[in-house]
């Protein structure tokens, strides 16, 4: 039997979400997946039980060096999981609470190569993405739009 869709699923729950923000919960643990950025063949730059701050370098591009995924917490590499044909597959950090200092760059200068330079050394040049097959952009890539969606369109989301 199937079952058809149309025009979105509309949950019919009686009242309205509340509009507050719970308790502040730290997180253990985080992970970077290289599947996440489409295109890339990862070099990984650190091993297992390398402590890393936020923002220092994981693992970078190997045809594009200047483009860098950075640590999103800091803490410990706890797993560095290759997957099939000895491509990575993802890193594990584990906070810890003897955590480095965070990597600070250079974002002082104001003419473009200076910005795309703080950009691709702090991570997040890849979170960029070009149409319409969702990469990584090259280095010195000049984009003739960007498109910036800032909504959020979850069912029974809170209000901004």
């Amino acid at each position: 039997m199937d079952h058809r869709i149309r025009r979105g699923l509309q949950i019919r729950l009686p009242g309205a979400p509340r509009q507050t923000i719970g308790d502040d919960r730290r997180v253990a643990s985080a992970g970077v997946l290289s599947s996440d950025y489409p295109g890339m063949r990862p070099e990984v730059l650190v091993t297992e039980g390398d402590a890393v701050g936020l923002g220092a370098p994981l693992f970078q591009d190997r045809h594009r060096q200047e483009i860098l995924i950075t640590a999103p917490m800091a803490g410990q590499v706890a797993r560095i999981e290759i997957g099939a044909r000895r491509r990575l597959a993802w890193i594990e950090i584990t906070a810890t609470d003897a955590t480095p200092a965070p990597v600070v760059f250079d974002s002082s200068g104001t003419d473009a190569c200076a910005v795309e330079g703080a950009m691709q050394t702090s991570g997040l040049w890849a979170a960029f993405r070009t149409r319409p097959f969702g990469r990584v952009p090259d280095p010195g890539a000049r984009p003739d739009a960007i498109f910036v969606t800032a909504m959020d369109t979850e069912p029974l989301a809170a209000d901004t």
